[in-house]
């Protein structure tokens, strides 16, 4: 099964930004995936944009941002194919305080969950 990771504990100082990248395992013959990424301490932490996208995916891509939170959804008539550990994308994150114990970042199934769909 098609999997997504994230380095799971993110230390900075007020005012830094941040990318952290979105990479997948398993990612055979998809044609659709979506997932939600969530802040432990949106005070300390906050999501505010998606970048550097890996062009197989950047076209039939949406996504949702708020300050606690990412909504990803990808869709393509087409399977597509990815060798394991590529990053699909980069989120930029800005530390609002200087964070001296790591600030998590998780998936959530709320409010979507974690899902892809193969072609074969």
């Amino acid at each position: 099964d098609c999997s997504f990771s994230i380095p799971s504990n993110i230390c900075g100082t007020a005012g830094q930004d941040v990318l952290i990248p979105v990479k997948v395992s398993k990612f055979t013959d998809v044609l659709t995936f979506n997932f939600t990424l969530r802040c432990s301490d949106p005070s300390k932490l906050s999501f505010i944009g998606l970048e550097q996208y890996n062009s197989t995916i950047e076209n039939g891509s949406n996504h949702y941002i708020q300050p606690d939170h990412v909504r990803f959804f990808w869709s393509q008539a087409n399977a597509k194919s990815l060798p394991d550990q590529t990053a699909l994308f980069y989120i930029r994150c800005r530390f609002s305080s200087t964070a001296t114990t790591p600030v998590n970042i998780f998936f959530s199934d709320d409010p979507v969950k974690s899902e892809a769909y193969s072609g074969s």
